[in-house]
């Protein structure tokens, strides 16, 4: 009966194993820039930070709102004061473009780190040498 042997082995492992290579013998190739996909999830955090941002602004126009009214109709009113309906119509746009911007920013950022991660793999390959030798590892998942 066989035994089995498990060997692990790392990328620079190999590279070494191959030739003695210097950092500059190795070249690292990306489907696309790795820069884009960080870029892209930065895009969707600062659309996070904003989203948060614009609903702590519509809190505050919402309690504006809710002084205004019980000030100017604590013992009763037919109908709201003109600057108490903006000033709640715009809290309530405030809040729905604020929860646009949380979502999309969220959506965004996660996809821009899953794109990095998942679907932005390198291949290494090792430039030729005086001696001919050549290598290549190419990584999928």
């Amino acid at each position: 009966m066989g035994r089995l042997l498990t060997i692990a082995v790392t990328i620079a492992a190999l590279l070494s194993a191959v030739s003695p290579a210097r950092a500059d013998d190795v070249e690292v190739h990306y489907p696309i820039d790795p820069r884009v996909p960080w870029t892209i999830a930065g895009v969707g955090v600062a659309s996070l930070i904003g989203g948060f941002a614009l609903h702590q602004v519509a809190l505050t126009d919402q309690d504006r709102y809710d002084q205004i009214v019980s000030e100017q109709c604590a013992s009763g009113c037919d109908g709201l004061p003109p600057q108490a309906a903006a000033l709640e119509h715009r809290a309530q746009t405030e809040d729905r473009v604020s929860l646009g911007l949380l979502v999309a920013g969220g959506v965004v950022a996660i996809a821009g780190m899953v794109w990095s991660e998942a679907f932005n793999r390198p291949t290494f390959e090792l430039v030729p040498t005086r001696g001919g030798a050549s290598a290549s590892v190419s990584l999928r998942f």
